[in-house]
């Protein structure tokens, strides 16, 4: 996950592009309240210091996670200064949260997976199966099929046998006694 906000490398998919964003808004609510915590000290240099820290990581992380999501649709990171242009910003976060990205390999890697993932599930997505299943899935539902077809079994053979004083067909009521 920190791999994530830590580098810049490689390609997400819309889903980690969004959750990427919504975790670093969870992760400023404590460093506000750091910051008010200082603000109230009246230690302008702390202040200072930690306003720079949180301001240098919140543009770091936000820079590696449109990066990636960039690369995912085959653009360079480069595209993100182009947040820097009033109007013409906006269309970075069109690009990145709502179109999808590339299906196929191109110059930035494989397929957007899990960020971290390494091996063959790297260039996989979550939502795609790693095989073809359908045989598979074809015989369960004509086993389902024919266990629903077949006869219901004697009732006798189902009975469970009888409390000594009781009669099985009478069912217990609750809060009576017989």
């Amino acid at each position: 996950m920190f791999n994530l906000f830590l580098s810049p490398a490689g390609r997400i998919t819309r889903t980690w592009y969004w959750l990427g964003f919504f975790s670093q808004a969870i992760l400023l609510i404590p460093i506000s309240f750091q910051i008010v915590s200082v603000f109230r000290s009246h230690d302008r240099e702390a202040l200072l210091l930690q306003l720079l820290g949180a301001f240098a990581f919140l543009v770091w992380s936000s820079f590696c996670i449109t990066a990636k999501r960039l690369h995912d649709r085959g653009r360079s990171g480069g595209f993100f200064l182009m947040q820097l242009i009033p109007v013409v910003g906006f269309w970075v976060v069109i690009e990145c949260g709502f179109l999808e990205g590339d299906a196929r390999a191109n110059a930035y890697g494989p397929p957007a997976g899990p960020p971290g993932a390494s091996g063959a599930s790297a260039g996989r997505s979550w939502d795609v199966p790693e095989a073809d299943n359908s045989a598979a899935i074809d015989a369960m539902i004509a086993r389902s099929i024919k266990a629903k077809a077949a006869p219901p079994a004697p009732a006798a053979a189902m009975a469970t046998p009888a409390t000594p004083g009781r009669s099985p067909s009478i069912a217990p009521v609750f809060g009576r006694r017989r």
